[in-house]
């Protein structure tokens, strides 16, 4: 017996890729605060709070090469790696296009990324199958990630106190 396939509206996108952003501005606040704990008494650097995602990624890396703590460090070098990954993917979710391919009759994702500089940058132009299901999935890494940061920026405060 043939399945049946379910048709997939814009609506089941636009449900999945918001929950999805709203979860990676979750990540970011666990960011910002985990930044803040390995700052402890010291002054941040001003407006990091405003900063972009990408930035405060930049920031994490250059407190985890001057950590002295070697087991911290390559705890924060995985966290910025992980992020640098999410961050792609918030990127093709947030700037991608919904549309509706009428040659195979199925709703889409679809972006152009650009490689290299102008006038030689060539573009490539990616199609996305992802169902909004796969796409709270992302969410789903989202959430996680966040709450890994969170236990962190936790445990370091602790040990701030504990000092």
């Amino acid at each position: 017996m043939a399945k049946a396939v379910r048709h997939v509206s814009a609506h089941d996108y636009a449900v999945a890729i918001g929950t999805t952003i709203l979860s990676f501005n979750e990540m970011e606040a666990e960011l910002f605060g985990l930044i803040v704990a390995l700052h402890g008494h010291k002054k941040l650097r001003e407006n990091i709070e405003a900063e972009m995602f990408g930035t405060k990624v930049n920031h994490l890396a250059e407190i985890a090469a001057d950590q002295t703590d070697l087991v911290l460090q390559e705890r924060l070098v995985k966290i910025v790696t992980q992020a640098r990954a999410l961050n792609d993917k918030r990127k093709d979710l947030a700037h991608g296009l919904l549309w509706f391919d009428p040659f195979e009759g199925r709703t889409q994702r679809r972006f152009v990324h650009f490689e290299g500089k102008k006038p030689n940058r060539t573009v490539k132009i990616d199609h996305d199958d992802s169902t909004p299901e796969e796409i709270l999935g992302t969410a789903a890494q989202f959430d996680e990630f966040g709450n890994q940061m969170g236990a962190l920026a936790t445990e370091i405060r602790q040990s701030l106190r504990q000092a």
